[in-house]
């Protein structure tokens, strides 16, 4: 029996909806407190959202993950859905790839996961962890 999951879709539309409910209040006479007080819940559940949307971007990326950092240095590295590297493309194609990429094919590659940048000054090592670390190859950078 699988165990339950939580619906981050729906609790993202659940959210929307009371932020909505809480908006029809400022239609009542004499209440500004409460819209003020609304304004502040409505950014909050902004912020929620934001924060639910990380979350489950972080839960889809564990599979994949697991698999690379359990990966021998041979094996192919395993990326999202819909993300398929090319042997000519930036993206790395075996784990051990990661241990010489170049800094432009590591920041490429950042780019087409859609993954967090390092700063602009970042030293190619840094650039190859930032990697290393997103798609859970459990190295470190040398």
């Amino acid at each position: 029996m699988a165990a339950l999951q939580p619906n981050f879709q729906q609790m993202h539309q659940n959210f929307l909806h009371i932020a909505e409910q809480f908006l029809l209040f400022q239609n009542l006479p004499g209440l500004q407190a409460i819209h003020q007080l609304m304004l502040q819940l409505q950014q909050q559940f902004v912020g929620m959202n934001e924060r639910l949307d990380r979350i489950e971007a972080k839960v889809e990326r564990i599979p994949w993950q697991l698999y690379n950092a359990s990966a021998s240095l041979d094996a192919p590295l395993q990326y999202p859905p819909g993300v398929n590297p090319d042997p000519d493309g930036p993206l790395p194609m075996l784990k051990r790839d990661l241990l010489d990429i170049t800094a432009a094919n590591c920041m490429a590659s950042l780019h087409l996961l859609n993954a967090p940048l390092p700063p602009a000054h970042a030293l190619v090592a840094q650039r190859r962890q930032k990697l290393m670390d997103f798609l859970g190859s459990g190295m470190r950078a040398a």
